[in-house]
């Protein structure tokens, strides 16, 4: 279950509590209504989701950067 998207996201989602204060000193979360609960886990999701994406592409452009001046390739937008 370790490489399951359910533990990769719970891993995201305590870590974020924990930044935001949002756990209590025995780790167990603050009162959240479960509406409240579901939204801020959605944008926590959301957020590590578009970072992984915004990483990705950083690598990939970099990739094409490199491959445009290894071969000298001109791109006119």
């Amino acid at each position: 279950m370790e490489d399951s998207i359910i533990s990769k996201y719970y891993g995201i989602i305590f870590d974020k509590m924990k930044t935001h204060g949002l756990l209590s000193k025995d780790g167990t979360p603050q009162p959240l209504s479960e509406n409240d609960f579901c939204r801020y886990c959605k944008q926590v999701i959301r957020d590590s989701e578009l970072e992984r994406l915004r990483v990705e592409f950083m690598v990939l452009d970099e990739l094409v950067n490199g491959y445009q001046e290894r071969f000298n390739i001109v791109v006119i937008f």
